[in-house]
């Protein structure tokens, strides 16, 4: 089974805290994103790329989740194999657009942004990629071909560096195992601004090129004009972050960078800007917090990250407020309720933007239900806002094989399988086999909007967890990682507690075999 996320049981406080949600406005905007137009990313062939890479004299690493989509909170990836034509991909971006990235090797990739409406065609050729747009434009790669000898570009081994360290570190630490957690993350850290060292120079050069080939393209009317503001501000924005990393940036520059910064392309999240911004919490905040001692390992303590950004006079109030969301979403993770519940007070003190705090109280709105804290059943709210628990489900649907699908927006291996699912659903159509769709998001929204996409929002037993935390049915099941399934027979009994994956040749001969019993 595929590990995405371990479900722990929170701390919950004695009293639960409860605010007035603007219900009309959120439940509006779901509607309105739901009946939005889509972009559309096709293929017209199967790619030969080589997605495997040596760490060391183990077989070598194999990647098949080339593409990825990145919008301001959704980073979803999909499956590319070789030799096969991926899928159409037909996304809604949550504002106006978004960026498709997909990656041609271990390390290097081409992006572009893609707005609602739009439809990208890819080829994959000898080379590379092939982008154009439903006007015909091609959308070139600025960094194409720009490879050193090792077969990688010094941007992509410098951004995704961490299968680089893990060669080096594997090299020189046969005992890593052994060594304490706290000790191995100074360790990465060094080995990780050692490798950016030796990098710079190259990225620096790789970078100058690409801005050369960018305004020439322009020059000749051969890049449209979205291509071009967002490549001049991804070269920017990377030219500015390695130049920061290499201690080349005073703090009064920084502080200039950041009041200068406007929106290069509306509705379209700046994920280069983003990460100039991790940095610099990476550089300047995490090196001054402790850390927390948290299972399985100690981690750095995300409040005291969350402490720092506040109280930095680096960041002015936007960016410190995308930090400080981004930090008590990773708070929410690690600590206890009554933690988040503290820091999340913080915030919408702290935070400047009403459109903002709208979100984050949207987006928070499943921790102050009453329903989070029910132990004894497991409670599922439908796409209307409807609610019942799996015991009441399961006794409606009497006389049928129940097949219970765990997943969330996030887990890709979840997602992936969602096609097979549907299929078996229609093969097994007319049969007495009901599927149940059971999402453990702690977001409404995420899971709204993934619903959508996944053809599930119309579906009827497609339901939001509301108390996965502390559910004595998900402790006892031991429901600890996804994706997981579960069968039911007509009796409501759970006769299969770890039940064969959808995609399994076994799954759908079984559920005929249980539902021509009796």
């Amino acid at each position: 089974m595929y590990s995405c996320v371990s479900l722990e049981v929170l701390r919950i406080p004695s009293k639960p805290i409860h605010f007035k949600m603007k219900t009309l406005v959120f439940l509006l905007l779901l509607s309105w994103a739901a009946s939005a137009q889509p972009a559309v990313i096709q293929f017209t062939n199967a790619h030969g790329f080589d997605t495997s890479f040596r760490v060391d004299s183990r077989p070598a690493m194999q990647n098949s989740f080339l593409i990825y989509w990145q919008d301001s909170t959704l980073f979803r990836h999909f499956e590319a194999k070789s030799e096969t034509r991926p899928q159409t991909i037909a996304m809604v971006p949550e504002s106006q657009g978004a960026v498709f990235k997909h990656f041609m090797n271990h390390f290097d990739y081409v992006d572009f942004p893609v707005f609602r409406g739009d439809t990208l065609t890819l080829t994959y050729t000898p080379t590379g990629i092939l982008t154009q747009n439903q006007n015909k434009e091609t959308y070139f790669d600025v960094f194409a071909g720009d490879t050193s000898a090792d077969g990688f570009s010094a941007w992509g081994m410098y951004a995704n560096y961490t299968t680089m360290i893990r060669k080096r570190i594997t090299a020189d630490h046969p005992n890593w195992t052994a060594i304490p957690s706290e000790k191995k993350e100074i360790i990465k850290r060094q080995y990780k601004q050692q490798l950016r060292r030796e990098l710079y120079e190259r990225v620096k050069a790789q970078m100058v090129r690409a801005e050369h080939r960018t305004d020439s393209l322009r020059e000749r009317q051969q890049m449209p004009d979205l291509l071009y503001t967002f490549n001049t501000n991804k070269i920017l924005q990377i030219s500015r972050l390695i130049d920061f990393e290499q201690g080349l940036v005073s703090d009064s520059t920084l502080q200039g960078w950041f009041r200068g910064y406007t929106v290069p392309i509306a509705g379209l999240h700046d994920h280069y800007y983003q990460t100039l911004l991790d940095a610099v919490v990476e550089s300047r905040i995490i090196p001054t917090v402790g850390y927390a001692s948290l299972n399985p390992y100690p981690k750095i303590d995300t409040r005291q990250v969350f402490d720092q950004i506040a109280a930095s006079p680096l960041f002015p109030n936007r960016e410190r407020d995308w930090l400080l969301t981004r930090q008590l979403a990773t708070l929410r993770e690690e600590f206890s309720r009554q933690d988040f519940l503290t820091y999340y007070t913080k915030l919408t003190k702290i935070a400047s933007d009403p459109l903002l705090l709208d979100r984050i109280r949207a987006e928070y709105a499943l921790e102050f239900d009453p329903a989070r804290l029910n132990a004894k059943a497991l409670i599922l709210q439908d796409a209307s806002g409807k609610r019942t628990d799996l015991s009441a489900l399961l006794a409606t649907l009497k006389g049928q094989v129940v097949y219970v699908d765990f997943w969330a927006s996030w887990c890709a291996p979840c997602r992936t399988s969602l096609p097979a699912s549907r299929e078996l659903r229609q093969t097994l159509k007319g049969q007495p086999v009901t599927f149940v769709y059971l999402s453990i998001d702690e977001s409404m929204g995420k899971w709204d909007k993934a619903a959508q996409q996944e053809n599930l929002k119309s579906y009827a037993h497609s339901y939001l967890t509301l108390n996965q935390a502390t559910s004595a049915f998900i402790r006892q099941q031991k429901v600890s990682s996804i994706p997981r399934y579960m069968i039911f027979d007509k009796k409501g009994q759970l006769v299969y507690t770890n039940a064969p994956r959808v995609e399994g040749t076994e799954t759908g001969a079984l559920l005929k075999t249980l539902a021509a019993k009796p």
